[in-house]
């Protein structure tokens, strides 16, 4: 199995750098500091400078590694990169219509791909001060402390939470 050390340490300073990022605009968005990529879909001017703040440290960790990101990506960021069997998976801002809205439920998140699995998977939420982390084969941890699923498996007693869809709209239309 491979050593993915770098791959996580470089994965926390993403997330970790995002979510300070993150919380230091918390509340404090105007109405020009948000546009709408598509009907319902929402991008902060948080979400790409956090996005920004984590590519500078992917390239200067991995400059050769292919990177798949929430946000748009200036075409120079994968120029000649495409057939990269790494690529790197970014969500700078995962809950963007919460952030908007100072619903304090939203994360930074970054995975790891090697020649097509998953196995680095870091999400920050910088709120709760609350780093999780996992690598293929390690487990998972909370703050540096393993943790694992509850493992009640009866359906009468499992814990179970969702939320809409943001694209989910329908309901709310006239």
């Amino acid at each position: 199995m491979k050593d993915y050390r770098s791959e996580l340490e470089t994965a926390r300073k993403m997330a970790l750098g995002s979510g300070e990022i993150i919380r230091a605009s918390y509340g404090s968005l105007g109405e020009s500091d948000v546009t709408e990529k598509r009907k319902n879909d929402m991008v902060t001017v948080v979400d790409v400078r956090s996005q920004d703040h984590a590519v500078s440290i992917l390239r200067e960790a991995f400059p050769d590694d292919f990177i798949v990101a929430e946000e748009s990506l200036k075409p120079e960021v994968n120029e000649g990169r495409e057939g990269a069997s790494r690529r790197w998976y970014i969500d700078p801002l995962d809950g963007t219509t919460n952030y908007i809205h100072a619903y304090p439920m939203f994360a930074s998140s970054v995975a790891f791909e090697d020649d097509g699995e998953v196995v680095v998977g870091v999400t920050y939420d910088p709120m709760r001060d609350e780093l999780f982390t996992a690598t293929r084969g390690h487990g998972a941890f909370l703050n540096d402390k393993p943790f694992r699923v509850s493992a009640i498996t009866d359906r009468e007693r499992i814990f179970l939470a969702t939320g809409f869809p943001f694209r989910a709209r329908h309901f709310l239309d006239d």
